[in-house]
C-alpha cells in the first residue's frame, strides 16, 4: 500500500500545485497527516495567543487521481483513521463563544488510551475520529486550507470518519486532493477554539463519477446523506445546504417542490458543522437526509 509521508504537505488549495503522488482509481492511501497546529504545542506551557494562517494546517497532498477530469466528481472512502496517542485542546482568547469568559490561552494535551480521551482524572470518553479539511483544488482560486468553500477545505464534520464516502467537485484533471486536520473527538459546532488536535494516519480509497459534478461537498454516513456548505453568514449557508438538497430530491426522487419542502421538514435536520473561528473562518453548515426505503440514492453510487 502506498503511503504519503508527513513531508508532503500544502497549506493551499491551489490549481497550480505539483502533485506530491499519482494514484490510480480502487488504489488505496495512507495519509500521514499532522495536528492543525503542525507540531508547534508541545506541552501545556505552550499557548496559542490567536490564529496566523500561516501556523495552521499543512495538509497531506496534493494527490492526483489518474482519470478524473474537470466537471467529474471524486469520491473518496475514508477506510480508516489511526490517532496518535497524544492529543491537543486549546482556549484562544477571543475565538469561539463565551470567550469573554476567558481572559487568557489554556492548552491541555490529553492521553488517547485505548480509544478513549483521557479529559481529566475522573473524565473520558470514546474518540470519535474525523478528517477536519477534505477537499479538491479550486479551478482558479488559491485558497489556504483552514478557509471552506464549495471546493470542501476546513469543514470540520463529524460524520467524515471511518466508513464515509465523500463526493467532492473535480475542478482540474486529476483533482488535486489535499487533507489533513484530524481530530480524535469533537462535537458539533467545535464551540470553542479547537477540537482534540492530533496527528494521524488516514486510509483512503478514490473513486471517479464520470459526467456529474457535485455543486458542494456531499457526505454518505449511516444510511444518511450530509450536504456540507459554507457561505458569509449562517442565514446564506443554511439556504445554500437546503437549496441544493432540494434540487437532488426533486431530480433523484421525482418530486415536486412542494412536496420536497414538506418531506425535507420532516426527515431533514440542519447542522452546524463548525462556528469558532467566525471571523476568519465563517460557518459550516449541513443538511442531514436519510436514505429513504425503496427511493434511488441522492447521488451516483461509488464502487469503493
Amino acid at each position: 500500500m502506498k503511503k504519503l509521508g508527513p513531508e508532503y504537505t500544502t497549506q493551499y488549495f491551489a490549481p497550480n500545485l505539483e502533485p506530491a503522488i499519482e494514484m490510480e482509481v480502487g488504489e488505496p492511501l495512507i495519509l500521514e497527516t499532522k495536528d492543525t497546529f503542525i507540531g508547534a504545542i508541545k506541552d501545556e506551557n505552550d499557548l496559542v495567543e490567536g490564529y496566523r494562517l500561516e501556523d495552521l494546517n499543512a495538509c497531506a497532498g496534493p494527490v492526483f487521481i489518474k482519470g478524473a477530469k474537470a466537471g467529474d466528481t471524486l469520491a473518496v472512502r475514508i477506510l480508516d483513521i489511526k490517532c496518535s496517542h497524544k492529543g491537543v485542546i486549546c482556549l484562544v482568547p477571543g475565538v469561539g463563544f463565551l470567550v469573554d469568559k476567558v481572559n487568557r490561552p489554556v492548552t491541555k494535551v490529553v492521553k488517547i488510551v485505548n480509544d478513549k480521551v483521557i479529559f481529566s482524572e475522573r473524565i473520558s470518553f470514546p474518540i470519535n475520529p474525523l478528517l477536519g479539511i477534505i477537499g479538491t483544488v479550486p479551478a482558479r482560486d488559491k485558497i489556504h486550507t483552514t478557509l471552506i468553500g464549495d471546493h470542501g477545505g476546513n469543514i470540520d464534520c463529524k460524520e467524515i470518519g471511518p466508513g464515509a464516502l465523500v463526493y467532492l467537485p473535480v475542478n482540474v484533471d486529476g483533482a488535486l486532493f489535499v487533507a489533513g486536520d484530524v481530530h480524535a473527538a469533537q462535537g458539533d459546532g467545535e464551540m470553542t477554539t479547537s477540537a482534540v488536535e492530533v496527528d494521524a494516519e488516514v486510509t483512503v480509497v478514490f473513486d471517479v463519477i464520470k459526467d456529474e459534478k457535485v455543486q458542494m461537498p456531499i457526505v454518505k454516513a449511516k444510511n444518511r446523506w450530509f450536504i456540507c456548505g459554507h457561505r458569509e453568514d449562517i442565514d446564506s449557508a443554511l439556504t445554500a445546504v437546503v437549496e441544493y438538497g432540494v434540487q437532488l430530491i426533486m431530480r433523484k426522487w421525482g418530486m415536486n417542490i412542494e412536496d420536497t419542502l414538506m418531506l425535507l421538514t420532516q426527515v431533514g435536520d440542519l447542522q452546524i458543522s463548525q462556528y469558532c473561528i467566525r471571523d476568519i473562518v465563517g460557518p459550516s453548515m449541513r443538511l442531514s437526509i436519510p436514505q429513504l426505503p425503496g427511493l434511488p440514492p441522492l447521488f451516483r453510487e461509488a464502487k469503493v
